[in-house]
């Protein structure tokens, strides 16, 4: 049986002009000066962007192994529990619809910032 419930993974306030608008811009959406001789030296492997001379802020489709994980996930968390906001049959589960890596350049430099 389907399961009678589903999820999507979004970003709530995407930003892809960052990357048109340059390293400046990315400085000010994590809210700290950033120079080009401050951004990291590597991103991980299995990224999309690798050319980190440019702010980049991108939404990459996740791989079917990282598919297949967060549906594991769902499907070992999900409670099948009655709410005061829920009416009718209880669902019987979760289906991940979309999972999405989102790429961010100036998030990246923060990280290995540290």
């Amino acid at each position: 049986n389907p399961p009678s419930s589903s999820i999507t993974v979004r970003m709530v306030k995407p930003r892809e002009e960052l990357a048109e608008r340059g390293i400046e811009s990315a400085a000010k959406a994590i809210g700290k000066p950033m120079d080009l001789h401050a951004l990291p030296l590597a991103v991980p492997p299995y990224w999309q962007n690798r050319s980190l001379g440019k702010a980049f802020l991108d939404r990459c489709p996740v791989g079917q192994e990282t598919q297949a994980c967060l549906e594991q996930a769902l499907r070992n968390t999900f409670k099948q529990v009655k709410t005061r906001d829920r009416h009718g049959a209880l669902p019987t589960g979760l289906r991940l619809v979309n999972a999405h890596r989102v790429e961010h350049s100036g998030l990246w430099a923060k990280y290995e910032q540290g």
